[in-house]
């Protein structure tokens, strides 16, 4: 299994390019707690806001056809 998710074209959507990345291999390997939530988040703005935890980094991160 590769430790990197390859982004997605979201279909129908009226804009030209939509980035999306198939996490459900991370959330697979995830230790279920007793409740959850679902968050949408805009990205231009906000991707380098969103700190993550040190140590998921390498589970978190994206490929895309400039690198990781």
């Amino acid at each position: 299994m590769s430790l990197c998710s390859g982004p997605m074209p979201k279909a129908n959507r009226s804009t030209p390019f939509w980035l999306t990345a198939d996490y459900r291999p991370v959330n697979g390997m995830t230790i279920p707690i007793a409740a959850y939530g679902f968050a949408g988040f805009n990205m231009s703005s906000g991707f380098s806001q969103l700190p993550l935890a040190k140590g998921s980094h390498n589970i978190m991160r994206f490929i895309t056809d400039g690198g990781v």
